[in-house]
């Protein structure tokens, strides 16, 4: 199902901002960071003051020497990849993105710190 509304008024935007932690769970499969939604709630987990003390993160590290550009984004729906990457570009494209994502791909869930 395609977005229908803007960003900031989705649902999980309005439960991450009532939240008192943003939690990533990650997978051996599949960077995160590639995919529209995820790289959504990051920059709202940001713009909200989650990061870093609010952070909870658990599974494989498996992509943090990973080197994929916001631009690349993945969604399902080919209209919400659009809107997203609009959304993207607005906060400040890759310039401001990607630094970001590398530092927190980086996060080391074992030890809270980037490794």
């Amino acid at each position: 199902q395609a977005l229908g509304q803007s960003i900031p008024q989705a649902p999980f935007v309005k439960a991450l901002r009532s939240a008192e932690r943003y939690v990533v769970v990650r997978n051996r499969m599949e960077d995160l960071y590639t995919r529209a939604w995820c790289l959504v709630e990051y920059i709202y987990a940001k713009k909200f003051g989650f990061y870093k003390d609010k952070v909870l993160i658990t599974g494989p590290n498996d992509f943090s020497d990973s080197h994929t550009t916001c631009t690349q984004i993945r969604a399902s729906n080919e209209e919400d990849r659009l809107k997203i990457f609009k959304f993207i570009m607005d906060e400040g494209g890759p310039s401001v993105i990607d630094p970001q994502i590398s530092e927190f791909r980086a996060f080391d869930a074992r030890f809270g710190s980037p490794m």
